[in-house]
C-alpha cells in the first residue's frame, strides 16, 4: 500500500530527528519558561502502543461495517504528531495514525482476510504543566476523522471522533522527550455503512517527541 510506504518514510524522518537531538545534548538542557520573550518550537512526535475497543456499536442492523468494528477487540497503532509548542506549555498540532488489528467476526463470516486497518487524522491541542526535574505532565483534547476497514480496502467504516489525551514527558536531552500517554476517543459513524451509534477506543503507550530549537 502506498500509504504504508509513506508512513514508513515519515517514521524514518522522525528517527533521524531524534538522533540529531541526541547529538545536540552537549549544548545543555532546555530551561523552563521564565517569562521572557515567547519561545515557539516546531515539535515532531511518534506514538506507539495498544488501543482497546470500548462501547461497541449496538445500533439497528448487522451490516459489514458493524461486523468489522464489533469483531475487533484491539489494534496496534502508530501515530505521527506534527505541531508547534509555545513557551514549553501550549501545543497545537495535527496527528495521523495507521494501525492494524484482527476482526474475529470478519473471519467467521467472510472468506476474506481477518486483518483490518484503522486510519485516523485530526487536530489536537494540549497544555503542559510547569515542569521541574526534567519531567512535565500534560493534558489535551482533539477532534478528527477515522476510517476503519479491511486490509484490502473493499469495506470501510467512516466515523468522526473527539478525544481526551494525557501523559507525562521526560527529558532525555536538550530537544528529546519521551514518556507514557493515554487517549480516549468517542466516535460517531458518518455513513450508512455503519449502524447509528457510538463506539470508543482506549489508547495506551509511549510517545517520543523532538522539540526543535
Amino acid at each position: 500500500m502506498n500509504s504504508r510506504a509513506l508512513w514508513k518514510c515519515l517514521l524514518c524522518c522522525c528517527v533521524l530527528l531524534a538522533a540529531d537531538a541526541l547529538a545536540d545534548e552537549a549544548v545543555g538542557p532546555e530551561s523552563p519558561d521564565t517569562g521572557g520573550s515567547p519561545d515557539v518550537r516546531l515539535a515532531f512526535g511518534v506514538r506507539a502502543g495498544v488501543a482497546v475497543h470500548l462501547n461497541k456499536l449496538a445500533g439497528v442492523g448487522d451490516g459489514a461495517g458493524k461486523t468489522l468494528l464489533n469483531g475487533t477487540s484491539a489494534i496496534t497503532p502508530l501515530l505521527l504528531d506534527v505541531g508547534v509548542l509555545k513557551d514549553s506549555r501550549w501545543y497545537v498540532g495535527a496527528y495521523f495514525q495507521d494501525a492494524l488489528g484482527l476482526s474475529t467476526l470478519l473471519c467467521a463470516r467472510t472468506a476474506r482476510s481477518c486483518v483490518v486497518t484503522d486510519m485516523r487524522l485530526g487536530l489536537t491541542a494540549s497544555y503542559h504543566l510547569p515542569w521541574q526535574g526534567g519531567w512535565s505532565p500534560w493534558l489535551g483534547v482533539g477532534a478528527g476523522y477515522e476510517r476503519f476497514g479491511e486490509m484490502d480496502e473493499l469495506t470501510n467504516a467512516k466515523t468522526l471522533e473527539v478525544n481526551a489525551q494525557g501523559g507525562a514527558d521526560f527529558q532525555l536531552s536538550r530537544s528529546l522527550w519521551m514518556g507514557p500517554f493515554g487517549m480516549l476517543t468517542v466516535n460517531k459513524p458518518v455513513d450508512s455503512f455503519v449502524p447509528t451509534g457510538l463506539h470508543s477506543w482506549l489508547f495506551g503507550g509511549l510517545r517520543l517527541q523532538v522539540r526543535l530549537s
